[in-house]
């Protein structure tokens, strides 16, 4: 018999013995499956079944392979099923993230469209609508550099990049996991892709809040920003004669027809997001920055803008048309502005300019004007950052007996601290005075006197001190006074400047008589030094100093007829018992006639600058 022969007459028998058990290896296979968790748990089958049990063995083997490759089969199915059951439940969960009070807002604009179409894809089981695309082709990108974006995320931007970008990567992973079939990995994938979305919602969302709780500051920091980089255009937006409108129409309905026109101007510049930025302020309805407009494009821009404003609206049947003023102004890059309120000051003048004209709409180019008023909001930021940092320090500028040229005493001066130099505070005194510091800075020299009281009476026992009026009303500062006046042994003489003094006489006699305190009438001749507060004074035996106008003295070697002034005073001084100073003595001429007419001190830069305590100490040691 041949082989071929041999290999059928097998194949035969195989075929008979199978054909004749095969109800019961059905049989086992049934018994298996009905005893699965029992076999799970003790590893085993009924004893009868295993008995009763007369199939070759190798039949056996065979059938389990066929079972088992049967119910791998089924499992596979099974667990693809459910593994689109929870990708369509994590969808569904993914979409349901895009419900949050900013969804409409620009930072999650790119990402709603992205999100939809990941939800689509998974829902309808269709790949062809999963978005595939790499972060950094991602328009998210783009809007991170928009004013806008800069406004709400300031130091959050690269955190947030972080973010998308991982997003990105997932959800590409993702759709690998999915194209290879891959169901349960894609689960997971998607579990991680859920989270890291949950993430960028909550991010941007607290952004967003905490923007908003503070919007004027983030606009004008913005604004600092891009004017540090290039040329910007800045708009003031406002409706005029709200008090009124709310009367005629009522409170109610003029706030509706407010958000309607806050919606117009965003829905306006949705478009231009690359370019603008506007905000509904506190201070103001509405401001607005633009980078990289042309002159024309900035005044089309704006006329739209007015138009669409001034358009009429409707609020439940009443229509409402509400009158607006539009400011605006172009700063150049070069203008260095040190705090952010210089914008709203520019802005606020521009308005103020509009009102003037009775225009309702007004642009300026940077002119000499608006400089000035900037110059000068810098010059009170600079004094209120000085005074609040305390950066305040003192000098002294000695006062000379004419005849003798020793030093009687010396007046306390204040200067403003400033990398290493002692600035005069003589530009400055005005605007302490308007911002209401000149109580702070008093106290700040009298803080400084006490500090230095060690070295001043190695160069005198009698200072010179300015003081104001607010400040002998000021009990903080009157306790430091006397605090001075009991501990050291120093005689301070204060200076009378203000017209308040010359108005309020019984407040210099109340501080006479509590403090025993001597003055000095400063600046007369000119200003508020009356002959009459004089002879006041000096009747109630208070005054004893009679300092010259400055103004007099520095003409004294050209004009004669100021030498007969200034002699008569001199007298005047003789016949009071006051002593005579001359301020601003500037060459020997000058001192030589104030010799000659008897004015017992002087005081100025030709005898001495003022210098700090530690330097006339010096010049002091060296007169003995």
């Amino acid at each position: 018999m041949d082989y071929l022969q041999l290999e059928k007459k097998l194949k035969k028998e195989i075929n008979t013995i199978y054909s004749l058990h095969s109800i019961t290896i059905e049989d086992f296979i049934q018994e298996f499956l009905n005893n699965i968790v029992l076999f799970q748990k003790q590893k085993k089958i009924s004893s009868k079944f295993l008995e009763n049990l007369d199939i070759p063995y190798f039949l056996i083997s065979k059938s389990l392979k066929i079972l088992e490759k049967y119910l791998s089969q089924e499992i596979y199915k099974l667990e693809e099923l459910i593994s689109k059951t929870y990708l369509k439940r994590g969808a569904i969960e993914l979409l349901s993230f895009l419900n949050h009070q900013y969804t409409d807002k620009l930072l999650f604009l790119p990402h709603n469209k992205f999100i939809q179409q990941i939800h689509d894809s998974l829902l309808k089981n269709d790949l062809s609508l999963f978005p595939k695309k790499h972060f950094q082709d991602c328009e998210f990108q783009q809007i991170l550099n928009y004013p806008k974006a800069k406004m709400i995320l300031r130091n959050n931007i690269k955190e947030l990049e972080k973010l998308h970008n991982s997003m990105h990567i997932i959800a590409n992973t993702l759709y690998k996991a999915l194209n290879e079939k891959k169901f349960s990995d894609a689960v997971f994938i998607l579990e991680n892709f859920k989270e890291t979305v949950l993430k960028f919602i909550q991010l941007i969302s607290e952004a967003y809040f905490e923007a908003y709780e503070n919007i004027e500051n983030r606009f004008f920091g913005v604004v600092e920003y891009f004017h540090q980089k290039k040329d910007i255009y800045l708009t003031i937006i406002d409706v005029k004669n709200l008090k009124y409108l709310n009367i005629i129409y009522g409170e109610n309905t003029i706030n509706k027809a407010l958000k309607i026109l806050r919606k117009r101007i965003e829905y306006f510049m949705k478009s231009d997001y690359k370019k603008t930025i506007t905000i509904k302020a506190e201070s103001t309805n509405f401001y607005m920055m633009n980078i990289d407009y042309s002159s024309l494009e900035y005044q089309l821009l704006i006329n739209h803008i007015y138009q669409t404003m001034t358009a009429p609206i409707e609020i439940e049947g009443t229509v409402v048309t509400l009158p607006v003023i539009i400011g605006g102004i172009l700063l150049p890059k070069y203008f260095n502005v040190k705090d952010k309120s210089i914008y709203t000051s520019s802005l606020m003048l521009i308005k103020k300019k509009a009102k003037q004209e009775k225009v309702d709409i007004k642009l300026i180019e940077f002119d000499k004007e608006l400089k000035d008023l900037l110059k000068e909001k810098e010059k009170e930021l600079y004094v209120l950052q000085k005074i609040n940092n305390k950066e305040i320090d003192i000098v002294f500028q000695p006062i000379y007996q004419t005849q003798t040229g020793k030093i009687f005493s010396l007046e306390v001066l204040g200067r403003i601290c400033e990398k290493g130099t002692l600035i005069s505070i003589g530009e400055y005194i005005d605007k302490i005075y308007e911002l209401n510091l000149i109580e702070k800075f008093d106290t700040l020299i009298l803080e400084k006197l006490i500090e230095k009281e060690h070295l001043i009476k190695k160069v005198t026992n009698k200072i010179f001190l300015n003081i104001s009026f607010q400040s002998l009303l000021n009990k903080e500062y009157m306790s430091k006074l006397r605090y001075f006046l009991q501990n050291f042994q120093i005689e301070i003489i204060l200076e009378l400047t203000e017209q308040k003094f010359v108005s309020d006489i019984e407040l210099i006699k109340k501080i006479y008589d509590d403090y025993k305190i001597k003055f000095a009438v400063d600046d007369f001749g000119t200003g508020y030094s009356s002959l009459q507060l004089v002879l006041e004074l000096n009747e109630m035996g208070i005054l004893e100093i009679l300092k010259i106008d400055g103004s007099l003295i520095k003409e004294l070697d050209n004009k004669s007829n100021l030498k007969k002034v200034i002699k008569i005073i001199s007298e005047l001084g003789k016949n009071f018992n006051l002593i005579t100073v001359a301020e601003f003595v500037e060459n020997e001429k000058i001192l030589n006639i104030l010799k000659e007419i008897n004015i017992d001190l002087a005081q100025g830069y030709y005898l001495s600058m003022p210098l700090p305590i530690e330097k006339l100490h010096n010049i002091s040691s060296s007169q003995h």
